[in-house]
């Protein structure tokens, strides 16, 4: 940890625990996901987090993204629509440009994995979000549902998934 002045403080030194990482983990993922970076970044910054040994080195990665959430994360999904006797779930990720590729936070993998009967996981993807002209947003079918398999392709390690849409008719 740093001080307003920049200096480091003790804890700095203290030793990072498995569950420090994959904090970090989670909240490079949802900046990737808000867009806050690219995915060479996260992938860079992911590598750093998993050979993280101290606090001070994994607070590096992450010190120059917003230290709060507006919306908590711990879900794994943004919204639900309760359709008769579905429910739905939806996880929303956005891109700044072409569709292409996101990142699955492990709230969002437990989510998606641990549906009941009722129960169904979607992604809701926007398009160009930052220009209304061109936004779009697709509904795509749960990643980690095995009937989705030929839709998503794996990119690296962890679970990076990209996809090609299909134009509309």
């Amino acid at each position: 940890m740093e001080t307003r002045d920049g200096e480091s403080t003790e804890d700095d030194n203290l030793k990072a625990s498995d569950a420090d990482r994959q904090q970090v983990a989670d909240r490079l993922g949802t900046a990737v996901g808000e867009g806050r970076l690219t995915l060479q970044e996260y992938r860079d910054r992911a590598g750093q987090t998993c050979a993280a040994r101290t606090h001070g080195e994994l607070d590096r990665l992450v010190a120059d993204l917003p230290a709060t959430r507006r919306s908590c994360d711990t879900l794994g999904y943004d919204l639900i629509v309760e359709q008769s006797e579905t429910r739905l779930f939806f996880e929303v990720k956005a891109s700044a440009r072409e569709p292409g590729e996101f990142v699955l936070t492990t709230t969002e993998i437990t989510r998606a994995r641990s549906l009941k009967r009722r129960e169904r996981y979607y992604l809701l993807y926007v398009t160009h979000a930052l220009n209304s002209d061109l936004r779009r947003i697709y509904r795509l079918p749960n990643p980690l549902d095995p009937k989705s398999a030929r839709f998503f392709r794996s990119v690296g390690e962890g679970l990076h998934y990209r996809f090609a849409l299909q134009p509309r008719s």
